[in-house]
């Protein structure tokens, strides 16, 4: 009699292997989109941060009001940074604010003006910060 040498995976056990993959993609599927989703907002944190602090260095009037607002424009992606007067908040979807931007690079919101300062990246057109500083007056 003549054993059989026994060669490969059965069916089931492949179909299991699949399966176990199958369920794992989609557990660590979502976790790792929320991860670049972070990272996004956090690379914007920081380059508001850098613009706030290239604006109180470099402007004469080194005072930026309390509710002066920093928008990130990155391709599609919009990010709002709101100064409190020592450092920025990050902007929840349901407080971002609606501004009017009017001529002479002044802009209006909940009834107060803002001075419009833009910034274009060079080299990337589509990334631009935008800072909304509060008139006081």
């Amino acid at each position: 009699m003549k054993k059989s040498k026994k060669r490969g995976f059965t069916l089931v056990e492949l179909v299991i292997v699949i399966a176990i993959i199958g369920v794992l993609s989609a557990v660590l599927i979502p976790t790792f989109s929320g991860i670049s989703d972070k990272a996004a907002k956090s690379a914007a944190y920081q380059e508001a941060n850098n613009a706030l602090q290239a604006f109180l260095t470099n402007d004469d009037n080194t005072e930026l009001a309390t509710d002066s607002y920093i928008k990130i424009t990155e391709d599609t992606d919009v990010y709002w940074f709101k100064y409190d007067g020592s450092k920025l908040n990050d902007v929840e979807d349901d407080h971002i604010p609606n501004m009017t931007e009017l001529e002479n690079s002044t802009a209006t919101f909940d009834s107060y003006s803002y001075k419009v300062i833009t910034s274009t990246d060079n080299n990337d057109l589509n990334n631009k910060v935008t800072i909304y500083v509060r008139d006081n007056s």
